[in-house]
Order: structure tokens, then sequence, then C-alpha cells
């Protein structure tokens, strides 16, 4: 298991954080923060078995969505088997880039 977060950084702290550097309300970064999620989600549904996509989030972050196909295991419990419905697959990457201008 990873170590647990002893801070973290919500969503309302994220919001306001931006509003104090664009000046821009509450309201419309929170609507920009729910439709970039909404977006997300979308492009997840839509991804099909032949796509893989990536989804450049901003310079630095990107998020890579694939198709896990359907497929057969063993349930351990009684050693059946048993059929594993197809799921998108997420990963998150940070470039080098990014990675060097937070440890600055």
């Amino acid at each position: 298991m990873g170590a647990k977060a002893n801070k973290r950084v919500n969503q309302r702290e994220v919001i306001d954080r931006i509003r104090e550097r664009t000046g821009f309300s509450r309201r419309t970064i929170k609507n920009i923060l729910d439709s970039t999620r909404a977006v997300l989600v979308e492009e997840a549904q839509e991804t099909t078995a032949e796509d893989v996509t990536q989804f450049i989030l901003f310079d630095g972050v990107s998020f890579i969505l694939s198709v896990v196909p359907e497929r057969e295991r063993r349930d351990p419990r009684n050693n059946t088997h048993i059929t594993v419905p197809a799921s998108v697959k997420v990963k998150g990457y940070f470039s080098y880039s990014f990675k060097q201008e937070i440890n600055e």
C-alpha cells in the first residue's frame, strides 16, 4: 500500500487559489473544473476496444484511456471460472519537465 497522505487539498482550496491568481468568480472556476471532469468521463465512456485515447489535460499532465476487454478469470473463493466485464483503464502521466518544476 502507498503512503497515507498527511495533507489534502480539497476542491474549495484549489478554487480559492485559482480565484486569487485569475480574479474569476468561484462559480466560474467550479463550472470550468466540473466541465473538465465531465469531458474526461464522456471521453472515457466513448472509448472503444480499438481506441487508445490520450487526453492532455494541460502541459505536462495527461491521461491515457484504454479498454481492458472482457475476460475469464478464476474465482479464488470456490475455484470456478467467472467472466470479468470489459472496463476502461485510466492512467495518469506527468512529464519530466512538470516533475522538475515541482522539485525546484
